[in-house]
């Protein structure tokens, strides 16, 4: 394809959150780290086509490659009041973007006004569209960002576009209309790669055709670290050694753990001192209004450990500290996955059916994670295991070399693609795995 031609087929990233707009806009490493692994695929595969981004809701403040179809978004859909009566113009807008979209592919123009004419002519301008790695598609996000992401699965497929999802979670959906909803707009998608086994079944229960949905994994672990020596060098600079136990704590709708917190302590007391080995709390979420360092904060008044909170944004930094850890112990996913795909033993602890789908998929994926209720933190058997599961410090001194394996089928959707006329010019040989 000639770059001239490729100026005007581009591809839309819509991504999972984590958008970095200014020094107090809230970010999330996991949700970065599926974004930066997606762009940086897509145009390894796609050098000629600009990577246009979607941010995941309407209040998210996107990157600067992405202001042109974001703001036209944005300013389309949310300059509403509040209560019913905002839903009710809201409901509109997105009515009047279908029908409009049904007839921009019939006659080449709408009905819509300006900022709505620029959604139609964005989305129009692609050559497909591709859905980053996310929890986004489930019950609880209906009424808002997984709304926002179904309404763009349906004008994309409106508009002709092949559509490409990998790495989602899909649920928990328990509600009867919502699993329709969800079922019948999925069921447009070509491709829809599921991060956890259980997003298949889902995926399939709901009517997902079979050779339509396949298990891709957690997009976050794909990401390659920095270079080791980089992560232990801000490791050196904060007084940490190899071998600590990395802990992470988050208090929201999903990881209700108010109730835990002296408990979460004791534990992590305990195993610090059977192990004799330093603490390092590592968030996750920065700002915004669960910031994990307040939650940190509030947990380390309950310990006798001396800790040290790292302060960090960069996922793949991060990630390069987390492999130098005997042990991780922690409650949200992207944390477990972050370091699981280095090398390091996690138990994940989860209070919800949103965070025990997350990381008992992050348990099946890596054999060295544990997925348990936050319940069974009151048996002993939680501090033995722990215990038994930590590395040596020898072993955490030199980490071994990042190389996760892609599940087997994971190149698929660039199959589907090519049947739907897109064509990577690069092709899956110019790929390292670890890309």
């Amino acid at each position: 394809m000639s770059s001239e031609s490729a100026k005007h087929d581009e591809t839309i990233l819509v991504q999972a959150s984590g958008f970095i707009s200014g020094p107090d806009a809230a970010i999330n490493l996991g949700d970065m780290a599926q974004q930066l692994r997606a762009i940086a695929m897509l145009r390894d595969l796609f050098p000629d086509h600009p990577v246009i981004t979607l941010a995941n809701s309407v209040g998210d403040r996107a990157l600067p490659i992405s202001a042109g179809l974001d703001r036209s978004l944005t300013s389309y859909l949310g300059k509403t009041p509040t209560g019913a009566v905002g839903a009710s113009i809201t409901g509109f807008k997105v009515m009047s973007l279908i029908i409009n979209a049904a007839i921009h592919r019939i006659f080449g123009a709408s009905l819509l006004r300006r900022s709505g004419r620029r959604v139609l002519k964005g989305l129009d301008a692609c050559q497909f569209v591709f859905f980053a790695g996310s929890g986004t598609l489930n019950e609880r996000y209906a009424r808002g960002v997984a709304g926002l992401w179904l309404l763009n699965i349906l004008l994309a497929r409106i508009l002709g576009k092949p559509i490409v999802l990998i790495g989602q979670q899909i649920g928990p959906l328990e509600g009867k209309s919502v699993q329709i909803i969800f079922g019948w707009i999925l069921s447009l998608t070509d491709y829809l790669g599921c991060r956890d086994q259980e997003s298949v079944a889902v995926a399939s229960a709901i009517g997902l055709a079979v050779g339509r949905v396949a298990y891709s994994g957690d997009e976050g672990g794909y990401l390659p670290p920095t270079e080791y020596q980089e992560g232990r060098a801000l490791l050196d600079s904060v007084g940490i050694k190899p071998g600590f136990v990395a802990m992470h704590f988050r208090l929201d709708g999903n990881c209700p753990f108010e109730p835990w917190i002296e408990r979460y302590a004791a534990l992590t007391d305990a195993i610090a001192q059977a192990l004799e080995r330093q603490v390092l709390l590592v968030p996750m979420g920065y700002r915004g209004a669960h910031d994990d360092r307040e939650a940190l904060r509030k947990l380390t008044a309950s310990m006798r450990s001396s800790c040290v909170l790292l302060q960090c944004e960069s996922p793949q930094l991060t990630k390069s500290c987390l492999a130098h850890a005997s042990l991780a112990i922690g409650v949200a996913n992207h944390f477990v996955v972050f370091a699981a795909s280095v090398g390091v033993p996690c138990i994940g602890l989860h209070a919800s059916k949103y965070m025990r789908q997350k990381l008992d998929g992050a348990a099946e994926r890596f054999g060295l994670v544990r997925s348990y209720p936050i319940a069974r933190i009151q048996s002993e058997d939680c501090l033995s295991e722990a215990v038994q599961l930590a590395k040596p410090i020898s072993h955490c001194e030199i980490p071994d070399p990042f190389d996760p394996e892609l599940p087997e089928d994971y190149w698929d959707w660039l199959k589907v693609l090519k049947e739907a006329g897109v064509d990577a010019p690069q092709g899956i040989s110019q790929l390292t795995t670890n890309r």
